[in-house]
């Protein structure tokens, strides 16, 4: 059994859920969101959902109506926290009961494969989650190639000649930008991960997939963390991984060395972050700290402020 009741009726459209939240406003992250909106909205086969979240004292970042924009949900929070996940489980428990289908993309990428639809529709047949995309070129601030480029982790997990290892020198498995899964898939997991509350839920499924979950975090993790994403890896049991063909390209909003990817981690760690007892759900299932996780929310401020997107400071 799932999380979720299902619909006799389907319909065959990819709900494309498309998190927001912009503590910090960034100029970068706003402008990048809203040109990927232009560049896909004529796209067949879709309709695009709008998840955005902002903090009780400030006022929404985006306009209330889109054009080109299916739904566009808003909801307030209470503290600064990586919202992505559970911005996409909210836009998802509000979508039609006939939705078959649903993708989360990161704004900040183009799709240079035009059949990228028609082709997740087909691979669909056959796998449950799909990584939408095989390559991405990263750009960098001037608009330049720059990095090597970078393969999916659905493509790796059919097509690399050494099995996953976090340690090996070959491939990077990229986790993340644009994944899509079936209702049946969504219903299973029960939705995606929203407790890693600084980031990395894409790395924590993408590992959940193919059993190992537990490389996603670092081993002085708060065992309740690592009690909630052996859970979540095992109600993925049997679901199929797979991918497209086609490259995306991945847009400059800041220096990947200002994300911290893995600094970030010593917040939780150092803060002994238990997501059993420092984070919980409101009514409306919006997370949000305990009293006794508010402990943990300067150091993320902090982390958010020194992400630079825009590639100067800011304070919020």
């Amino acid at each position: 059994m799932g999380c979720f009741s299902v619909s006799p009726k389907i319909d065959n459209y990819i709900y494309i859920v498309l998190p927001y939240f912009n503590f910090c406003k960034y100029d970068n992250r706003k402008r990048l969101f809203i040109e990927f909106i232009e560049r896909i909205k004529h796209v067949n086969g879709i309709r695009l959902v709008v998840s955005e979240g902002k903090l009780s004292t400030d006022n929404f970042d985006l306009p209330e109506q889109i054009p080109g924009v299916y739904k566009h949900f808003q909801f307030v929070y209470n503290n600064v926290l990586w919202l992505k996940e559970n911005l996409i489980n909210l836009a998802t428990r509000k979508l039609p009961d006939t939705w078959k289908y649903m993708a989360w993309i990161d704004a900040d990428i183009t799709f240079v494969n035009d059949h990228w639809v028609d082709d997740a529709i087909k691979a669909f047949r056959k796998y449950d989650v799909i990584y939408l995309w095989e390559t991405c070129v990263n750009l960098g601030k001037n608009g330049d190639a720059c990095d090597k480029p970078d393969k999916s982790f659905g493509y790796m997990s059919i097509n690399s000649k050494q099995p996953y290892h976090p340690k090996a020198k070959y491939g990077f498995w990229h986790p993340g930008y644009a994944v899509a899964c079936t209702r049946k898939a969504f219903d299973k997991m029960c939705g995606l991960i929203d407790f890693a509350i600084l980031g990395s839920g894409d790395r924590h499924m993408a590992l959940a997939l193919i059993g190992k979950v537990e490389w996603s975090a670092p081993g002085n993790i708060h065992e309740g963390y690592l009690v909630r994403l052996k859970a979540f890896q095992e109600r993925c049991s049997g679901l199929q991984l797979g991918y497209i063909q086609g490259t995306i390209v991945h847009h400059w909003h800041g220096d990947k060395a200002d994300r911290k990817y893995v600094e970030r981690w010593d917040i939780l760690t150092k803060g002994k972050y238990n997501p059993q007892n420092d984070l919980r759900k409101n009514n409306l299932g919006l997370i949000e700290l305990t009293v006794d996780g508010k402990r943990l929310e300067p150091p993320i401020q902090d982390y958010f402020k020194g992400r630079n997107e825009d590639g100067k400071a800011i304070v919020i």
